[in-house]
């Protein structure tokens, strides 16, 4: 705790890409059954049409960008994040 009594709740850079690179070989099965219906949601409001240019920040695995780039065949689609183990299992 702070001086004010409020919790710091930030991570370092360094802590945020360890659990990620941790949970990179299970993420997939997780991100399905938890998140599941907001990526799609998500892509529908981004309403992203084909030939556009496309980037997905904190891609972890690339789910998301995957099925975006199902849709957008013609356009640029490029992923990046954090995490290395996220970034190897990427589609």
């Amino acid at each position: 705790m702070n001086p004010t009594g409020a919790v710091d709740s930030r991570l370092s850079q360094e802590k945020v890409r360890s659990v990620y690179n941790g949970m990179a070989r299970i993420y997939d099965l997780w991100g399905a059954n938890m998140e599941g219906r907001a990526r799609k949601r998500g892509i529908e409001l981004a309403g992203v049409q084909d030939g556009e240019c496309v980037l997905d920040v904190a891609t972890g695995t690339g789910l998301i960008l995957a099925e975006i780039s199902r849709s957008n065949p013609h356009g640029l689609n490029a992923g990046i994040d954090i995490s290395a183990g996220m970034l190897a299992k990427a589609h």
